[in-house]
């Protein structure tokens, strides 16, 4: 026997006709037969005197269909027909449909704006122009407009002939959509369905304003489609919701009215601007905020993710479950529940019945099993809050069996290593209280396991706008900072609160000087990622070199072969080694950037990692570039002046001879000069007649200088045997101080004039800063660029990856944390590495201390 496919009636808007449901056959699924209706009373059609009286007529005409399996989809005005129609048929006993969906109307209850609007033909015309219920072109034609005009009067008048019968439910789920930007309608108007229904509620937002059927159709009937599935097929096998997990609450008495203190944060809970959540509502929305932490899901993480909530209505007249103890609000405090959080899931209120704390748990076993949900809120009625208030619900993952999670104690999973521990709150103060409770906890529990609760904190709790970190790889190391952060006070190992933004980070690549025996051997030896791309590299150093790379970089200081690195031909690959393989390892943890600048050599660094030129080309480069420049004329001299730019210029006019050229601009009053021994003393000396401070930089020769001169022609062939491509991120030019144009770095004598002329740093940070760029990265073996940077961006946050004397694991945690609080968001996984140990982390997180949301009278 062929299947019957389900039937879909729709009824279209006020003024409006069935056309509105053109297409939607073609675009729906071949088991859905859409039946367009067009409502009684137009046309040459008898008139319709009140709402009723459509509804009888729709019912006596659409009875054979609505007797066998249907559902029902009402736009706007066809909304609130759809719901009379389904609700008088269910009051007499009647079929209902298999669900109701009302597209841009408002509970029945909740007073709408055309309760007002004038019924005269300018007003109507202007209200439909103000929703795009009518293009403009069509008021060339008025005998149209007045047709349609005509006929949403007609509707209007029906409209308020409405009488809403207060608790009136019907017995099939009900589905809302909405459109993102109806201000006629706005989300928080249809919360009200929620208590029309004895089944489930479920909203769904679609891009688009009053009339997203037709600004945003192809969007809409995909999510149809889909929302139609359950409904109209067999439903796939889901796994059992195994996973529960509760949160017993330590607040008693809500739904009455009295006064009841409660972890309450207003900034935090909105249903819609200036809406806060109070009441009932209130404990449901921390509670439920408190309960995804300890399950390691961070709360924000969980907005426009299928959950489903599902608050029981008590049967106890006294103990009531609306805001203010009157009956009938459980509905609504499950539908503002998952309005607060963006939830997409089925919403319920099941009767509470002889079993209270039972109902909702078994609707959210029902919808999770169905597939309505992954994750599922049940809570309790009012008057059993005393015990559990809230249960999470989750699938149980194929083939995981179900653990209970005892405290987080035990041998720790990893050796101690210096971690991040990261906290984050609405505001400032209650940042320092949440350190405090956690410094309190972790004082109590000397068995914690370390890493396993940093990581929890991290993955698993939303990060909010105020935030600090600490860094650690002991328990004493843990309570120091924790106290430091309490007390707002210092610590070696405390990033300092900052106010997290969105703004765009740079990151900075360093020249060659910063080279340091030892570089990147902690590193190599702890994080995989970054000893895999170090051997990389160095691996096509070495067929340049006499020395392996690795060996020349890890030789013990004071060593022969540690002295090689103060040679250009060894120091330029080990640089670019250690910075491309620190990108790779941080990128890796998650973090991006939006900007690149390097110095010298650091720009090819920049270049390589934005795509200009692939791996082995840049190896080649590099190599060439080291080897000639050792190869250049020795001896020389290169002096750092702190002056600007302009003085230093006019002393080289006036003693250079013509032999010292500017080499760097490092910041507004840092210069330095380069060119032959004797005039450039003559230059220093009388800057420091001048009383500017000079300072004669160790180096083998003088670079950035006309001493290049003569390699530049065999770099040029070397530099035109590579194939350049776009930069994927932008590079910001040593030679202009700006952005670097893709036809710049992809000319080959780009990089030769960059061995010749001045590094322009100081305007190439200030080009940065001028283009928002708050937060930088410096990627090297120490922090030199960042205490240039900071000159140019006095404002800016600076993070550094590595230090000379401070271990280099807990250095680049420090510098991820600190992004961390300036509004990064890393892969916590990946920075944890083998600390990230999901069953330890969710144990830990059972037992952390909850967010602790200030007290707050309502």
């Amino acid at each position: 026997m062929d299947r019957v496919p389900m039937r879909l009636v729709c009824f279209h808007h006020a003024g409006g006709d069935a056309s509105l449901f053109s297409g939607w056959q073609h675009r729906l699924a071949d088991d859905v037969e859409v039946v367009p209706v067009t409502l009684p009373g137009r046309g040459g059609d008898q008139r319709v005197e009140d709402l009723n009286e459509l509804v009888d007529r729709l019912e006596e005409s659409l009875t054979p269909l609505l007797n066998g399996p249907h559902l029902v989809y009402g736009h706007s005005f066809g909304g609130l027909v759809g719901y009379e129609l389904v609700r008088r048929r269910a009051a007499r006993g009647l079929r209902a449909p298999e669900a109701l969906f009302v597209g841009a109307f408002p509970a029945p209850d909740v007073a709408h704006t055309l309760d007002s609007l004038e019924l005269d033909e300018d007003s109507l015309i202007e209200f439909m122009l103000e929703i795009s219920g009518m293009p403009r072109e069509v008021l060339a034609y008025p005998d149209w407009v007045d047709s349609v005009t005509a006929s949403l009067r007609e509707d209007l008048l029906l409209w308020r002939t409405h009488r809403d019968e207060p608790g009136s439910r019907i017995p099939c789920p009900i589905h809302v959509f909405s459109g993102t930007e109806d201000w006629l309608v706005p989300r928080d108007h249809m919360a009200g369905w929620a208590d029309r229904t004895t089944a489930t509620y479920r909203l769904h937002q679609v891009d688009g304003g009053h009339f997203f059927v037709r600004e945003n159709r192809a969007e809409f009937l995909e999510l149809l489609r889909t929302v139609l599935t359950p409904y109209t097929a067999a439903p796939a096998a889901v796994p059992s919701p195994a996973r529960v997990h509760s949160l017993a609450s330590p607040f008693r008495g809500f739904g009455t009215r009295r006064a009841v203190p409660m972890p309450f944060d207003a900034a935090a809970f909105t249903l819609g601007p200036g809406t806060p959540v109070s009441g009932r509502d209130s404990v449901l929305a921390t509670t439920a905020w408190q309960l995804l932490e300890r399950v390691m899901i961070p709360p924000a993480s969980t907005r426009g993710r299928q959950v489903g909530v599902f608050v029981e209505r008590s049967l106890t007249p006294e103990a009531g479950d609306g805001d203010d103890g009157r009956p009938g609000g459980a509905g609504r405090s499950a539908a503002r529940l998952s309005a607060t959080y963006g939830w997409q899931g089925p919403v319920g209120a099941p009767d509470a019945g002889t079993s209270p704390g039972r109902a909702a748990l078994a609707a959210a076993h029902r919808a999770l099993r169905r597939g309505e949900c992954d994750l599922a809120m049940a809570a309790a009625a009012p008057d059993t809050w005393a015990e559990e208030p809230l249960r999470i619900l989750r699938r149980q993952e194929a083939g995981h069996a179900d653990r209970p999670a005892p405290s987080a104690s035990g041998e720790p999973a990893t050796a101690p290593r210096a971690l991040p521990w990261v906290l984050s709150a609405h505001d400032a103060p209650t940042l320092l209280r949440q350190a405090d409770r956690l410094r309190t906890y972790v004082t109590e529990h000397p068995d914690l396991d370390l890493g396993a609760a940093a990581y929890a904190l991290a993955a698993g709790r939303t990060p909010l706008a105020h935030r600090a970190a600490l860094v650690a790889a002991d328990r004493s190391e843990v309570l120091a900072g924790l106290e430091a952060i309490a007390d707002d006070g210092f610590a070696v190992n405390v990033v300092p609160p900052a106010r997290a933004a969105d703004e765009p980070t740079a990151f900075l690549f360093t020249g060659q000087g910063s080279q340091r025996p030892g570089m990147g051997r902690e590193l190599h030896a702890e994080y995989p990622v970054f000893a895999a791309a170090l051997e990389e590299i160095a691996e096509r150093f070495d067929r340049h070199l006499d020395q392996p790379l690795l060996d020349v970089m890890f030789a013990e200081q004071g060593t022969e072969q540690s002295d090689l690195l103060n040679l250009t031909l060894y120091a330029q690959p080990a640089l670019f080694a250690l910075e491309v393989a620190l990108f790779r390892l941080v990128t890796d943890w998650g973090l991006t950037p939006s900007q690149l600048i390097g110095h010298s050599l650091g720009e090819l660094v920049a270049a390589h990692v934005a795509g200009v030129f692939s791996l082995d080309d840049a190896c080649d480069l590099v190599a060439a570039r080291a080897r000639l420049m050792q190869s250049a004329p020795a001896g020389g001299a290169m002096i750092a002046v702190a002056a600007d730019e302009a003085t230093v210029t006019r002393a080289l006019e006036r003693h250079g001879d013509g032999r010292v050229d500017i080499a760097a601009v490092n910041t507004a009053t840092a210069t330095v000069i380069s060119g032959d021994e004797e005039p450039a003393g003559a230059v220093a000396a009388a800057l420091a007649e001048e009383g500017f401070k000079t300072t004669r930089l160790r180096v083998s020769h003088a670079f950035h200088s006309l001493h290049m001169e003569g390699i530049l022609e065999e770099f040029r062939t070397v530099a035109s045997k590579v194939d350049y491509h776009a930069p994927r991120i932008p590079v910001v030019s040593n030679l202009t101080g700006m952005r670097a144009g893709d036809d710049e770095l992809g000319d080959p004598d780009y990089w030769v004039e960059h061995i010749r002329r001045p590094v322009r740093f100081a305007q190439g940070i200030g080009w940065l800063a001028g283009k928002g760029v708050t937060s930088f990265l410096e990627l090297g073996p120490s922090p030199v660029l960042s205490a240039f940077a900071r000159m140019a961006a006095p404002e800016g946050g600076f993070a550094y990856a590595l230090r000379p004397g401070l271990p280099e694991g807990a250095t680049l945690s420090t510098a991820v944390a600190t992004l961390f609080t300036r509004g990064a968001q890393p892969d916590w996984e990946a920075v944890f590495g083998p600390a990230a140990e999901p069953g330890a982390a969710r144990r830990a997180a059972a037992d952390l201390p909850a967010y602790p949301f200030p007290a707050a009278d309502h």
